[in-house]
């Protein structure tokens, strides 16, 4: 299975329209979809900000552990919302532009569009001045690359027209970043 999930995502990088043909046929079903291997791509940032902040530390020493956990699962919970919302945004509003996407599709495809995301948590490692900046901007380029993948993925699931499909991905992308961001801010405020 985990080879299988790494050839998956190497494939989505290489060969996309192959890949989203192959995540069509698949069940979009939530325990099927996400469990375990994208369940753990999920957990890959806040790992690595409680390694980073609350083990490692920088200049100014380490959080207390406690609170980069407090952190990281509230965290890993702001990331899932944020795939189901991303979810939700496709089903309600790919009407509004003459495209129509169930449930499961629109899972599969936030999920699967999202890994690009979902490895950009990587740069919540550093514990350095400014890192709310740098996790900002590398989730921005991720969910940015995340639109070009939910476009190719609307192109394979739905046959929608081009400039359509790109005014869906984009619309939903940037609905998911938006969200991401604030959330992270009020993440960083309240807890930190």
């Amino acid at each position: 299975m985990r080879s299988s999930f790494l050839k998956r995502i190497l494939r989505l990088a290489l060969h996309p329209a192959d890949a989203w043909t192959e995540i069509a046929s698949e069940s979009g079903q939530p325990a099927s979809l996400l469990l375990p291997l994208p369940a753990l791509l999920v957990a890959l940032g806040p790992v690595f900000f409680v390694i980073g902040h609350g083990i490692v530390g920088g200049d100014e020493g380490t959080i207390a552990m406690g609170s980069a956990l407090g952190w990281a699962v509230v965290y890993y919970a702001l990331i899932v919302v944020c795939l189901f919302g991303q979810a939700q945004l496709l089903v309600r509003l790919g009407p509004a532009l003459g495209i129509r996407v169930n449930g499961e599709d629109a899972l599969k495809l936030s999920v699967y569009a999202a890994i690009p995301f979902l490895l950009s948590g990587l740069a919540l490692f550093p514990a350095m001045e400014g890192w709310e900046s740098v996790v900002v901007v590398a989730g921005m380029v991720g969910q940015g690359y995340g639109a070009i993948q939910l476009y190719q993925g609307l192109g394979i699931m739905t046959r929608a027209e081009p400039k359509v499909r790109g005014l869906l991905a984009m619309a939903a992308a940037g609905g998911t970043i938006t969200a991401w961001v604030l959330g992270f801010f009020l993440l960083n405020k309240i807890i930190l």
